[in-house]
């Protein structure tokens, strides 16, 4: 799956840059990062570095901050206006494009109970639609295509205990040619119809 922020994190990005423009926050990272640089450039000089948790801290956040802006700005520039909606979906959060009260372009769903991010994504109406990761609750994954919420065209599906199968789907079932790995990496043709093995 693609890499993916903690839902705390998307969260304080999100109340963060709906209040400020991304230009403020980006100012105070560097300062941040400028401020590390010369708290070392000074402690080096007078040969004195005072670890405390407050100085920890300081040194952490804006490096952390930092990267979360670079992933949340490579979402803003690529797919518009960065919103998290909690109506949209029943049981998720999401955090992506909005297009009037339809989830659309690339974005992220976090189950409401655990926090934890399900998928990752493309959307078109509220529906995966187009390259997106799912995981699952026993901890299997898809990757692939998807088409109205439902596993379509081209995709891997890792199973948690090592194996997987590469090939294709219509209807979020195995259709059609595609190859099945075992834990080992052996791998084995198959062909799928409407979810059986025939072949």
């Amino acid at each position: 799956m693609n890499w993916i922020l903690p839902y705390w994190m998307m969260n304080v990005l999100s109340a963060l840059f709906s209040a400020l423009s991304w230009e403020i926050v980006l100012t105070a990272i560097i300062s941040g990062i400028f401020g590390i640089v010369g708290y070392f450039a000074t402690a080096r000089f007078e040969k004195k570095f005072d670890f405390t948790p407050t100085v920890i801290f300081f040194m952490v956040a804006p490096i952390v901050m930092l990267l979360a802006f670079a992933v949340w700005y490579g979402t803003e520039k690529s797919n518009g206006t960065f919103n998290k909606e909690e109506a949209l979906f029943k049981d998720y959060y999401y955090f992506g494009r909005v297009d009037g009260k339809s989830a659309i372009g690339k974005g992220v769903l976090y189950e409401k109970t655990t926090l934890k991010p399900v998928y990752s994504g493309e959307f078109e109406r509220n529906q995966r639609n187009g390259e997106g990761a799912q995981r699952y609750g026993n901890g299997d994954k898809y990757v692939g295509h998807w088409k109205n919420n439902q596993r379509d065209g081209q995709g891997t599906y890792y199973y948690a205990w090592g194996g997987r199968y590469e090939g294709m789907w219509k209807a979020d079932k195995q259709d059609g040619a595609g190859t099945y790995y075992d834990e080992d990496g052996k791998p084995e043709k198959r062909t799928y119809k409407n979810g059986k093995w025939i072949a």
